[in-house]
C-alpha cells in the first residue's frame, strides 16, 4: 500500500496543470462565487491560515495542492491582508482534526507494510500512469484512439461536468488531478467513452451522497476490476483498500468498522 500511495503522489505531481489567475476578491480557498458571506482577513485568521497551509504542504496534501500554493503565494507577495474566505471553507481547511488525519496517514505510509498490505496493494494497485493528452482521457487506449474519431473539450460547461464527474471515477480523478480547465489541458475523448462515463457518473451519484459514498463508489469500481482479472480478495484486504481511499478524501474511519474487521 505504501508503494501504491508513493506512486499516486508522483503521478499527481507529474500531471499537466493549468494555472488560472487568482482572484483576491473571491474566497482564497475555493475561488468560487457563492451566496455565502465573504469574511475579510484578520491577524489571527491569517496566522491560522498560513500555519495550516504550511502544515498541509509538509504532510503532502496533494488534494489541496493548488489551494496551498495559492495561499502561500499570496503571503509571499505580501497580499495576506487582501484575502477573503467563506466561513465554511476556512473552518474545513484549518480543521486540526483533518490535519491530524493527514499526519497519521503519512506516518502509516512511511511504516513498513505488512504481508497482507502488500498482497492488497498488488491485487488492487491502479495502473493509471501520467495522462497522455493526445489520447482519449477516459480510456487512454492508443490503439482504440487510432481507429475511432476523437473530439476535443471546447466548452467550460463540459469541462466542469467532466471534472465534477471525475470524483466518481478513481482512475479519471488521478488523470485530471490538478487540472481546472480541460480546454486548456487540450482534453480529448471518444464520444462512446464519454457516454459510458456519464452513465457511470449517474449511477455513482446515487451512492456517493457524501465523502463516504464517494469512497464506497471508488472501492466498488476497483473490486469489479479486480474480479474481472480473477483476483479473489479477503475481507481484510478490502478493508485496507477502503482505508487507503478514505485517507485520500481526508475522511475519518468509523471506529465500529475497525472493530468489526479486526475481530
Amino acid at each position: 500500500m505504501r508503494d501504491y500511495m508513493v506512486e499516486m503522489i508522483e503521478e499527481r505531481a507529474s500531471l499537466k496543470r493549468s494555472a488560472p489567475p487568482v482572484s483576491l476578491v473571491e474566497c482564497i480557498i475555493c475561488q468560487e462565487s457563492k451566496k455565502d458571506v465573504l469574511f475579510s482577513a484578520t491577524v489571527q485568521g491569517l496566522r491560522s491560515l498560513k500555519e495550516s497551509s504550511e502544515e498541509r504542504r509538509k504532510l503532502r496534501d496533494t488534494i489541496n495542492t493548488e489551494t496551498i500554493d495559492r495561499i502561500l503565494s499570496a503571503f509571499e507577495g505580501k497580499k495576506g491582508e487582501e484575502l477573503h474566505w467563506h466561513k465554511s471553507c476556512y473552518a474545513k481547511y484549518t480543521d486540526k482534526g483533518k490535519i491530524s488525519r493527514l499526519r497519521r496517514f503519512l506516518d502509516s505510509t512511511n511504516a513498513k507494510p505488512s504481508p497482507s498490505e502488500i498482497s492488497a496493494s498488488s491485487a488492487l494497485r491502479s495502473k493509471t500512469s501520467s495522462t497522455d493528452w493526445e489520447l482519449c482521457m477516459f480510456c487512454q487506449d492508443g490503439e482504440t484512439s487510432k481507429k475511432r474519431s476523437m473530439c476535443s473539450v471546447t466548452t467550460l460547461k463540459m469541462s466542469q461536468q467532466i471534472l465534477e464527474g471525475a470524483k466518481c471515477d478513481h482512475d479519471l480523478s488521478l488523470r485530471v488531478a490538478g487540472v481546472n480547465d480541460l480546454i486548456a489541458a487540450e482534453g480529448k475523448y471518444h464520444p462512446n467513452c464519454y457516454k459510458k462515463f456519464m452513465r457511470k457518473v449517474s449511477r455513482s451519484r446515487d451512492i456517493a451522497k457524501d465523502e463516504s459514498g464517494t469512497v464506497l463508489s471508488w472501492l466498488i469500481d476497483e473490486l469489479n476490476k479486480s474480479a474481472e482479472q480473477g483476483h479473489i480478495l479477503e475481507l481484510k484486504e478490502v478493508w485496507l483498500r477502503y482505508c487507503s481511499l478514505a485517507a485520500q478524501q481526508n475522511m475519518a474511519i468509523p471506529t465500529h468498522g475497525r472493530t468489526s474487521v479486526g475481530t
